[in-house]
């Protein structure tokens, strides 16, 4: 154990409220403070969270909402169950846990992840730790809605490196982004016992409670196709000079079981890339690991769609506000056309290319955006059509 006993306190929805468990004891919250308590590094908890909350719920008392924004009564916070009550009640460790609400209820990526960061900000400017777990399936989600609270668990885990809580990949059906059915309630919406042990061990595999900062902040880690190899990129700050960094980058044919492919050692800040000219057929998935004194911690878990004969979309993602960049796996070397949508359906932008390989990265030149959300389709001269949302910020 490093450090004293702590106190952690809960913002978010009913899953941490204990919605789907029997009892509140099966909960992802309870289990995990009973965990944190054998170790004795918790010594109390603060459980704000309720039924129907978003995050509008958990802004600060200073916060002050935008004009014009319409609010359902839900919607409007109860200051007693905010970010500013849960510092008030003496929580050292804060995890900020809203799955689903806002993207279900329609409110726009951007506003959700503004407020995550106005949240996360004010629990950070507190001299505190926090932590944001990603979104989660909902079964009740339409075929768009699970596609953007997929986009929300990506935003998450790229917003927050080394501060959040992957609670999606656990109990998602890859095939639908829907619940796993041996996870579901049957609600459509909740876990059962079941699913929270899963996202409970995520929070005990990540040690929340540990009081000592970590010298390495990840502030970025992407993995996408060039030409036939696929191309590793991380950043990070070290601010801990003394203290040298081991870097490992890790694949994995399933998801679960990684090994190493190249390791590295720095001192300093920087960025640093690695290029794997052997990526196996299938989908390969790719994570960064990291040691930090004796501290190991990992990256976002990245997958990288090697199939053939396949048209998939494998990452997504804006360069310099005006490039959106898609790394795509075509059935064959050939034409295809993309279109850029708003999530309404209306066309933004159409645009054919001719003579693309197989694999590869494209980038595409955009129109000026405002903020919000969109849609990247791609169809190929015989037919075949994928999209994939994104968020312009």
């Amino acid at each position: 154990m490093t450090g004293g006993a702590q106190i952690l306190g809960v913002l978010g929805s009913s899953t941490a409220a204990g919605g789907g468990a029997t009892t509140f004891d099966s909960s992802w919250v309870a289990r995990t403070v009973r965990y944190y308590k054998n170790l004795g590094q918790l010594s109390s908890f603060y459980d704000l969270a309720f039924s129907g909350s978003t995050t509008w719920n958990g802004m600060p008392t200073s916060y002050v909402f935008p004009p014009g924004l319409i609010l359902a009564p839900t919607d409007t916070p109860d200051r007693a169950d905010n970010v500013t009550n849960i510092l008030r009640l003496g929580s050292s460790v804060v995890i900020i846990a809203y799955p689903s609400n806002d993207l279900y209820e329609n409110f726009t990526m951007t506003q959700f992840m503004s407020n995550l960061h106005t949240i996360y900000d004010s629990v950070v400017a507190a001299g505190k730790t926090c932590w944001v777990t990603t979104t989660q399936p909902r079964d009740d989600a339409n075929p768009t809605q699970r596609q953007i609270l997929l986009a929300g668990k990506d935003s998450i885990m790229a917003e927050f490196p080394g501060r959040a809580l992957d609670f999606w990949t656990p109990v998602t059906d890859p095939s639908t982004l829907g619940i796993l059915p041996q996870y579901s309630k049957g609600d459509a919406i909740h876990l059962n016992d079941a699913g929270h042990a899963v996202i409970a061990q995520v929070a005990e595999n990540t040690n929340i409670m540990d009081p000592v900062p970590l010298a390495l902040t990840l502030t970025a880690f992407t993995a996408r196709w060039t030409g036939q190899n696929v191309l590793l990129q991380w950043t990070g700050v070290n601010d801990d000079p003394s203290d040298p960094i081991l870097f490992d980058v890790q694949r994995s044919t399933n998801g679960n079981a990684f090994s190493s492919l190249y390791k590295m050692t720095t001192t300093v800040s920087g960025s640093w890339s690695y290029t794997d000219n052997d990526c196996p057929a299938g989908i390969a998935y790719y994570r960064l690991s990291w040691l930090d004194g004796a501290k190991t911690s990992y990256s976002k878990t990245i997958p990288i769609n090697h199939s053939t004969g396949k048209l998939s979309i494998d990452n997504l993602y804006l360069s310099g506000g005006s490039q959106l960049v898609t790394d795509m796996e075509l059935p064959a070397p050939g034409d295809a056309s993309i279109a850029i949508l708003s999530l309404s359906g209306r066309l933004i932008l159409r645009k054919a290319y001719s003579g693309l390989p197989q694999s590869g990265t494209l980038s595409i030149p955009l129109p000026q955006l405002a903020g919000g959300e969109y849609v990247l389709k791609i169809m190929t001269s015989n037919g075949q059509t994928t999209a994939k949302p994104f968020v312009k910020f």
